[in-house]
């Protein structure tokens, strides 16, 4: 006789939408002036990665011009770069200049040249080491632009429009910012919003060198501690061909994208875990400790030291593919040809039905979803559809894939059930990138001897698609119920989800 093992999924559909804007990112040189009353000079010169000299200066032709402080690797700036190229093809003949200028220390000639290649700019990329320039406009992020009028006057700073956030996708702008201060500047009308808070990567500056505290006891460095950390925490997925979209296993790129860690860090973004200590633990725990979160604080705030090199900790053996280190017994992908992702936009959710063959039935003890392009695959759940006449307990569901989630095998005996003639259906969650993407995903699964398995694992729903939270609310509850237990059941897992 099998018993019953739960995997309760709570889905609860809420949307929260927010920015929060640094203490320090607060002042920027439009809210400057020298003593003698006059706005900073905001001219500079800069070279282009094949060493040409770009200037920026007053110029009779130019009615405006816009200053992209842009990144090679942050995806918010990849996410934008087509609406940039759209801009400047638009305004340019309308005596708009357009420059891109990256001040990210972390940022390689080859990390600069893979960015244009995806995304050819129809107008200068500069250089600017040791973030001069930044440091000038008062710039603190990736992307953020700047509008100057023709006298090199800033009148407007911030985001280039409010469609994507962290986590956010609307299907369109609702504040087209950039457009309306270029089109009100060329009108010589004042631009009515002047300043918006920017959203993207913390840019990666050249920092002076502190001195120590000296309370500071243990001076905290990378090699000895950080890299630990980081090797512990995120570079599992912050490495080359993995879901991270940039690399943390080196010094270079932990100094250079240090303030972003440590801000994702501090608002819970980064580790991708959700779940409050509070109220329980849990076997697949991610969340980051409270000590080591200060250690990368320390560590910042030190100057980012890089330590005795023979203190680095060994190189982290991670798994290649399959998570559980063993090669599945059957492959699936979600369809014969791969799906086509556009470069901007909102994608509905996409719906794969694929017939895998079984003519009898089958006990899966491990299923592990492989996405096709990890830049793009938001998130993808496998689920089994039975036969229409076959008597089928549960919502179907095989496995699933989220960034940073990690596998986890059933305990022996544990095996999901999938009648014969059953279709197994992807449902796929595509997030766009700024470039057109292919993908072409999988499903892996290990089968359970039969005569081996002693428990059942379902899934079963608890939702609340009828609700709605009254404006201004701070703490408004909605409650999904599961209304068929069996009997004997035992609860294995749990996954709540929001939006």
């Amino acid at each position: 006789m099998r018993r019953f093992f739960l995997s309760i999924l709570i889905l609860c559909h809420l949307t929260i939408a927010g920015s929060a804007v640094r203490a320090d990112e607060q002042k920027t040189v439009d809210e400057s002036v020298r003593k003698d009353g006059a706005t900073p000079d905001l001219s500079f010169q800069l070279p282009t990665l094949d060493g040409q000299l770009v200037s920026i200066d007053k110029a009779p032709d130019v009615k405006a011009t816009v200053v992209c402080f842009l990144g090679a690797e942050c995806p918010m700036v990849k996410t934008y770069s087509p609406r940039l190229i759209t801009f400047a093809n638009n305004f340019s003949s309308q005596g708009v200049r357009f420059v891109a200028v990256n001040s990210n220390r972390q940022d390689t000639l080859d990390d600069i040249r893979s960015y244009l290649n995806q995304h050819p700019l129809p107008f200068p990329y500069v250089r600017d080491e040791g973030n001069v320039v930044a440091d000038q406009f008062g710039a603190t992020r990736t992307p953020e632009v700047f509008v100057l009028n023709s006298e090199l006057q800033i009148v407007y700073h911030g985001r280039i429009d409010d469609q994507y956030e962290p986590g956010i996708n609307r299907p369109a702008a609702t504040h087209n910012d950039l457009r309306n201060a270029i089109e009100q500047t060329l009108a010589g009308q004042p631009v009515a919003v002047a300043k918006t808070p920017p959203v993207g990567c913390m840019i990666g500056k050249i920092r002076r060198p502190v001195t120590p505290s000296p309370e500071a006891t243990v001076q905290v460095t990378y090699c000895d501690q950080v890299a630990r950390v980081l090797q512990k925490h995120c570079v599992e997925c912050h490495r080359a061909g993995e879901i991270g979209p940039f690399a943390l296993d080196s010094y270079e790129e932990a100094v250079g994208w240090a303030d972003t860690s440590l801000e994702v860090i501090d608002n819970g973004r980064m580790p991708p875990w959700h779940a409050s200590s509070e109220h329980g633990t849990f076997a697949n725990a991610r969340d980051m400790p409270a000590a080591d979160k200060e250690i990368i604080r320390q560590w910042i705030a030190a100057g980012m030291p890089k330590g005795d090199e023979s203190k680095m900790p060994e190189p982290a053996n991670f798994a290649s593919l399959w998570a559980n280190g063993q090669k599945p017994d059957l492959e699936i992908a979600m369809r014969a040809e791969p799906y086509r992702i556009p470069a901007e936009g909102t994608v509905e959710y996409q719906y794969f039905v694929i017939d895998p063959g079984f003519t009898e039935e089958k006990w899966v003890k491990a299923a592990q979803v492989i996405p096709g392009n990890r830049s793009v695959v938001h998130h993808a759940i496998v689920f089994i559809r039975p036969p229409d006449d076959q008597p089928f307990r549960g919502v179907g569901w095989l496995t699933a894939y989220v960034p940073g989630q990690r596998m986890i095998p059933m305990p022996p005996g544990h095996a999901r059930r999938v009648p014969a003639g059953s279709r197994l259906v992807f449902q796929m969650h595509y997030t766009t990138n700024g470039t057109e993407q292919e993908d072409l995903s999988k499903v892996g699964v290990i089968f359970a001897d039969p005569t081996e398995v002693t428990e059942e694992v379902i899934t079963l729903i608890g939702i609340d698609q009828e609700f709605e939270i009254p404006p201004q609310a701070e703490n408004h509850e909605v409650k999904g119920r599961v209304r068929w237990m069996p009997k004997d059941g035992k609860l294995l897992a749990i996954a709540p989800h929001m939006h």
